[in-house]
C-alpha cells in the first residue's frame, strides 16, 4: 500500500504493518493480573496476608522444634529473615542436639546398671545428676 492509498483509507502511513500493543480486550495475553482477577481488587492484600501467615506459622513450628530438641527457641525468630532462615535451618540440623547427648548419657547409665557396675547410691560410679532434677542432699 502506498502513501496515497493509506491516506485515502484513513490509515496513518506506516501503521498498516504494526503487530504490537494489547489485543482487543486491552489486557496482555497470559500476563499479570492473575491474583487480581481471581480475588478482585483486594487480591494483593489477600496475597500479602497469606505470605505473612505463612511466615508466622513457620516461626511457630520452628520454635516448637527447637524447644523439643533442646536448643534455644528464640533462634526461630531468625526464620522470618529470608536468607538467614536457610542458615538457621542448616545450623539446627547439623549441630549436636542436647537431647541426643542426654539420650547417650542415659544409655550409658542403663548399660552400666544392667552390668551391675553402677549401683544406686554407689558414689564411685556416679555419672552425675540428671539435668532438671534436684540432687539428694
Amino acid at each position: 500500500m502506498d502513501a496515497n492509498t493509506a491516506v485515502q483509507q484513513g490509515t496513518p502511513q506506516g501503521a498498516q504493518g504494526l503487530a504490537g500493543g494489547p489485543p482487543a480486550g486491552g489486557r496482555p495475553p497470559g500476563g499479570a493480573g492473575g491474583a487480581m482477577m481471581f480475588l478482585g481488587p483486594y487480591g494483593s492484600i489477600v496475597t500479602f496476608g497469606l505470605l505473612i501467615l505463612t511466615y508466622v506459622v513457620l516461626a511457630i513450628v520452628f520454635w516448637q522444634f527447637l524447644k523439643k530438641i533442646g536448643l534455644t527457641p528464640t533462634v526461630a525468630l531468625l526464620m522470618l529473615v529470608p536468607v538467614v532462615n536457610l542458615g538457621v535451618a542448616l545450623w539446627a540440623v547439623f549441630t549436636e542436639w542436647p537431647v541426643t547427648k542426654e539420650i547417650a548419657r542415659l544409655k550409658l547409665v542403663a548399660a552400666s546398671v544392667d552390668q551391675g557396675t553402677a549401683g544406686l547410691g554407689d558414689p564411685t560410679h556416679s555419672v552425675g545428676p540428671i539435668p532438671g532434677t534436684i540432687p539428694a542432699g
